[in-house]
């Protein structure tokens, strides 16, 4: 049976297919991706798409909505930042991707525990 994961040389070929056919999504993918280290979300479909907000440090907090917007919330909690998070590290390598990755996940986990 066909394995349908990549493995590292196709995944390193795809980011830099990534970066030559789509070079304005992928430096939007790492700008993205360089806010989220520091705890700092655009988030989509919240009528405010103009700054960067921050959910504090060194740990996020999901909860935190500085809007009166429900949408933020849910918007916060759904995590695209996650998909520049790895779409960053594998056009640059650089290891605080992962990490925020790791941490952003582990943190939403701790903050949101199964009932």
């Amino acid at each position: 049976m066909k394995d349908y994961y990549l493995n590292v040389s196709e995944l390193r070929s795809a980011a830099a297919y990534y970066v030559r056919h789509f070079p304005i999504e992928a430096q939007n993918s790492v700008q993205i991706a360089d806010h989220a280290v520091n705890n700092e979300f655009i988030i989509p479909y919240t009528g405010d798409l103009s700054r960067w907000i921050p959910l504090g440090k060194p740990v996020a907090d999901w909860l935190h909505n500085p809007t009166n917007d429900p949408e933020f919330t849910w918007g916060i909690n759904r995590h695209w930042h996650m998909l520049d998070l790895g779409k960053a590290y594998l056009m640059n390598g650089k290891p605080e991707y992962v990490t925020a990755f790791m941490q952003h996940f582990r943190s939403w986990r701790e903050q949101n525990p199964v009932l």
